[in-house]
């Protein structure tokens, strides 16, 4: 429900259904990982739909200009090739949820173990294995 949140190729994927617009103007279904390119067609007055091409959603990502929720609304757009896909409006398609604090602080805490016993076993090791210790080491 966040404006202005980077949308990532991992989280696309996870979408059921959306519709997106390529900078060619091409329109696209994305299913998964799946894309089906598609035109709207009028008979009698009425839309109906054809697709006629099938590729791969990674394919398409850097090329997605706009992105459509359900409502036909634009809810995601991307400025020129090089910029991200950043939401635009707030919506239920893509969510940013913040974690618990504490959550956050706890796995900060173990990072910082982690990253100091990896720091420890490197230097027992550098300490052990020198040279001025060769009459411990059987070879």
């Amino acid at each position: 429900m966040t404006k202005g949140y980077v949308i990532r190729l991992e989280e696309l994927i996870t979408k059921k259904e959306l519709v997106i617009q390529l900078f060619n103007g091409q329109r696209w279904k994305l299913k998964g990982e799946n894309a089906i390119r598609f035109s709207t067609f009028y008979q009698e007055g009425k839309p109906y739909e054809v697709a006629f091409l099938e590729g791969r959603t990674d394919d398409v990502f850097d090329q997605i200009k706009l992105i459509f929720d359900q409502k036909k609304r634009v809810i995601a757009q991307r400025m020129n090739s090089d910029s991200p896909l950043i939401t635009t409006r707030k919506n239920d398609v893509f969510k940013f949820t913040q974690k618990d604090p504490r959550q956050a602080a706890l796995g900060i805490y173990k990072q910082i173990e982690k990253q100091q016993d990896q720091e420890f076993g490197t230097e027992m090791a550098k300490y052990w294995y020198s040279t001025k210790h060769n009459k411990l080491l059987k070879k």
